[in-house]
C-alpha cells in the first residue's frame, strides 16, 4: 500500500518557529512531497497512514492511494485491531489471560468494515480532479479571496487546490468537492472525510432560507479542472 504525498502539502506548527519534532515533519513532507511512500499496513485508519518512516499522514496531505490494504479489513472499535471483513466481532479480548496481563478492553466490541461511506480514498482512490486557484488577497497572501459569497458566508481555498472553507460568523465547513457526483466531502485538517449532498441537511447544517445552495454548487461546478 503506498500514498502520493501533496505538492502542497499542510502541517499545523511553524515549519521556523515549532519545536524539533514539528521542524522535522515539516522538513520529511518537504522531502517527500509528490512521491509515492509505503505505508505500514499493520496499523490500518480510516483517514491517517502510518508511513515506514513512522510519520503519521492525515488524508489532507495525501494526493492518491494504490494497493488501499483497507479494502476488504475492518477496525475493532475497541481495541483497534485490524480484521478481515465478516467478523462481526473482536476476539482480543479473550486473550490476556497470561498472569500478570490485563486483558484487553474492547471486550468483544463491533468492528466497524472501511468503507466506499467512511474511507475518502476507497471512494476516490486517486483523488478528486484538482479545481482552479481562486485569486489570493493582498493582505493574507496564504488565503484565498472571499470572492464568492452566498448569503452570510464566504469561501475561501485551503492549502491544496480542491479544499475549500465555507464559513460565516457562526459555522465553518471545510471540504472536497466532487462536481461528478455532486457530494461534498465534509472534514477538517484531521478528520476523515464525510460524504454529503446537501450542506442544508443532516447533522450542523445551514438554514436553507439563509444559504443559496444551488448557486454555491454551480460556482464549483465552474472551478473544476477536468
Amino acid at each position: 500500500m503506498e500514498i502520493l504525498i501533496q505538492e502542497d502539502f499542510y502541517v499545523s506548527g511553524s515549519a521556523r518557529f515549532g519545536n524539533d519534532d514539528t521542524k522535522a515533519v515539516h522538513a520529511w513532507f518537504e522531502a517527500n512531497k509528490g512521491k509515492w511512500i509505503t505505508v505500514d499496513v499493520s496499523s490500518l485508519q480510516e483517514n491517517s497512514y502510518k508511513t515506514i518512516d513512522g510519520v503519521w499522514v492525515n488524508d489532507n496531505n495525501v494526493q492518491a492511494v494504490r494497493d488501499d490494504a483497507r479494502i476488504g479489513k475492518g477496525r475493532c472499535s475497541g481495541c483497534g485491531k485490524v480484521h478481515t471483513i465478516g467478523e462481526s466481532k473482536c476476539s482480543e479480548w479473550k486473550e490476556g489471560t497470561i498472569e500478570g496481563v490485563t486483558p484487553s478492553s474492547c471486550h468483544g466490541a463491533t468492528i466497524k468494515p472501511f468503507t466506499e461511506s467512511n474511507v475518502y480514498f476507497i471512494e476516490h482512490p486517486n483523488g478528486l480532479p484538482r479545481v482552479k486557484p481562486l485569486p489570493k488577497t493582498k493582505e493574507n497572501e496564504r488565503f484565498t479571496n472571499n470572492e464568492f459569497k452566498c448569503g452570510s458566508f464566504s469561501l475561501e481555498q485551503l492549502g491544496g487546490l480542491n479544499r475549500f472553507r465555507l464559513k460565516n460568523a457562526r459555522q465553518t465547513f471545510i471540504f472536497l468537492w466532487d462536481s461528478k457526483n455532486q457530494t461534498y466531502w465534509t472534514g477538517d485538517f484531521s478528520k476523515v472525510y464525510t460524504p454529503r449532498t446537501s450542506l442544508c441537511r443532516g447533522h450542523n447544517r445551514i438554514s436553507a432560507s439563509s444559504f443559496k445552495e444551488e448557486e454555491l454548487k454551480a460556482y464549483l461546478d465552474t472551478q473544476t479542472i477536468n
